[in-house]
């Protein structure tokens, strides 16, 4: 599914205007990259926390000062959607095994 399908979904199903639902949808993007770049984890109950991944270097130069290798976006689902995803992966399973019967 890509960002216009999930705009006309959500614009389907509330009746607000595409733009309007697009702005809401490009306003929340640059908020989540706003906070990340401050260093500051989004946490949405129920759906997930995007946080910011360092892995610290292996070798570092001087002790006690941490040098990171890399520092990259992430995605920590929630409990909660992830038993939402298995319970629709398990039906999507079910259904395959039964077509292909």
């Amino acid at each position: 599914m890509r960002k216009a399908d999930i705009i006309q979904s959500i614009s389907n199903k509330t009746k607000l205007h595409k733009v309007d639902v697009l702005v809401a949808i490009e306003e929340f993007c640059k908020e989540v990259k706003l906070s990340l770049e401050q260093g500051h984890a989004v946490h949405i109950r129920g759906f997930g926390s995007f946080v910011i991944n360092k892995k610290v270097s292996k070798k570092q130069s001087v002790p006690g000062d941490t040098v990171y290798k890399q520092i990259r976006p992430g995605f920590i689902p929630a409990a909660e959607f992830i038993d939402c995803v298995k319970r629709c992966d398990s039906s999507l399973l079910a259904k395959s095994n039964t077509d292909n019967d």
